[in-house]
């Protein structure tokens, strides 16, 4: 879903993640925002090296960075959230 974002964005250090059960990720784990935001905190934490950090989320990925802003605050310096709809569907059955 990213690749043409990546593209365009080729002078800088992107990574893209698949949450799990999301994308090409295996359906062994169940969903989880609280930890999917750990998990992608500690991936920043180890790759960051000190550099500005720009997340972007969308969808189901702007709850998670919703997430990581509220456990960590400072380790991102801009985020770009888009379509998140903080109140789960009525009938979504969502792991929090």
């Amino acid at each position: 879903m990213w690749d043409r974002q990546v593209e365009y964005f080729a002078n800088y250090h992107c990574v893209t993640v698949d949450l799990p059960e999301q994308g090409k990720n295996g359906h062994n784990e169940n969903f989880s925002i609280v930890d999917s935001s750990y998990r992608i905190i500690e991936l920043i934490e180890e790759i960051a090296n000190g550099k500005n950090i720009t997340a972007v989320g969308f969808s189901l990925g702007s709850q998670v960075l919703i997430q990581m802003l509220s456990i960590k605050p400072n380790l991102i310096d801009y985020a770009i959230i888009n379509s998140a709809s903080v109140r789960p569907a009525r009938r979504s059955k969502m792991v929090y």
